[in-house]
């Protein structure tokens, strides 16, 4: 088992030493987190757990953010194993300098904000200077923006941008928020195509060898059911959609595939491949229908919350998400559709809001701890 900085003892000599002069934070990381491990037995290199990976990335930013929206300070970084004979943090950068440069505002440079030594007295120890933020760093922004081809890249900055913009008036987007229909039909159905406020999902898995056997479980038990369409990102695209002036819709049943088509160019006939969006449908049982829309309601409404244009939680009722079977293809197959209407507001699929921490005074430590939405509201709406 792996140690941690509150059970390593240089990590917390040092963390003590800091803390008497500013805040700091200590992240304990073994070299073979970040390094590859070479295997005597195979002669070749094995690369570290990628779950252990993703644990300590995550750690990581979770401290640098707290500490820049503390009034800035050090993060020690004990990498613990490093040998003396190894001069080289190349590694250690490429592990974290790419979560770092998520951690800085669109006019700050990597050099504004991060310095990094190592500490003279023991040079398994990587001391971070860290500068403090004008404005809240919001690590998750548990929330959503879409365009055309998916979700835009940096939704932390949209929403500061959004949230700011709603401190100023009552109704940025919908100046009356318009009731969306059911988008499939007879008619729709002949030329589905996904766009900024469609977005269709198949009814597939990724290991072909167990795709009917885990198809058939699903389709038995309305709570896996549910369960997959989380799996394919169902509350993330309601968050999105409810920003849409006129919502969305996620359509379960329609694949997407490669297709070719034939073109001339220039007296030339080409080839070319493109997306190609197939309906197949879903063999669900009739009488699934109602545990089905009763479990999605429930899972939004536990698994979310939500805010208004003066920053106060929304009341559910105004929310209006709603499940629609169709029977528009061959008999026993059906197309999901969940409808987004647009509200008057912010929906984030974590009950608790954006993610964002600060550094709290908790002996023998300082800790990071999330921030409270409310105050994530306040802080961004006030600069």
């Amino acid at each position: 088992m792996s140690l941690d900085h509150e059970t390593c003892t240089k990590c917390e000599r040092y963390s003590k030493e800091f803390n008497k002069r500013n805040n700091s934070l200590c992240v304990h990381l073994e070299v073979t987190c970040f390094n590859s491990i070479w295997d005597e037995e195979k002669q070749k290199p094995r690369r570290p757990s990628p779950e252990l990976k993703k644990k300590k990335k995550e750690e990581i930013k979770r401290s640098v953010s707290a500490l820049r929206n503390s009034l800035g300070g050090q993060l020690l970084v004990h990498l613990e194993g490093l040998s003396p004979e190894d001069p080289s943090q190349g590694n250690f950068d490429e592990f974290i300098d790419d979560d770092l440069q998520t951690i800085i505002n669109v006019d700050e440079t990597f050099d504004d904000v991060y310095y990094k030594k190592t500490l003279q007295e023991d040079p398994e120890f990587v001391v971070i200077d860290i500068e403090p933020s004008s404005t809240i760093i919001i690590t998750d922004p548990k929330t959503k923006f879409i365009i055309d081809k998916g979700f835009t890249p940096d939704s932390a900055q949209a929403l500061r941008f959004f949230l700011k913009h709603i401190s100023y008036q009552q109704d940025p987007h919908h100046s009356e928020v318009k009731h969306r229909q059911p988008f499939l039909n007879d008619e729709t159905i002949q030329t589905i195509n996904e766009k900024r406020d469609i977005q269709l999902k198949g009814f597939v898995f990724n290991d072909i060898t167990k795709e009917q056997k885990k198809k058939e479980e699903i389709l038995r038990d309305p709570e896996q059911f549910v369960d997959h369409l989380w799996d394919l990102r169902l509350p993330l695209y309601v968050t999105a959609f409810a920003k849409l002036k006129g919502g969305g819709s996620y359509i379960l049943g329609i694949g997407e595939e490669e297709k070719k088509f034939s073109t001339v160019i220039k007296g030339q006939t080409f080839q070319y491949m493109s997306k190609s969006f197939e309906v197949h449908g879903i063999e669900l049982p009739t009488e699934k229908y109602p545990q089905i829309e009763h479990l999605i309601e429930q899972r939004l409404k536990g698994g979310m919350c939500s805010i208004d244009y003066k920053g106060e939680s929304l009341d559910w009722n105004d929310i209006h998400i709603t499940a629609h079977f169709h029977d528009i293809i061959e008999e026993g197959r059906v197309l999901l559709e969940i409808v987004v209407n647009p509200i008057t507001g912010v929906l984030f699929y974590d009950n608790k809001g954006p993610e964002a921490y600060k550094v709290e005074h908790r002996e023998p430590f300082l800790k990071c701890t999330r921030c409270e939405l409310k105050d994530i509201i306040t802080s961004v709406t006030k600069h």
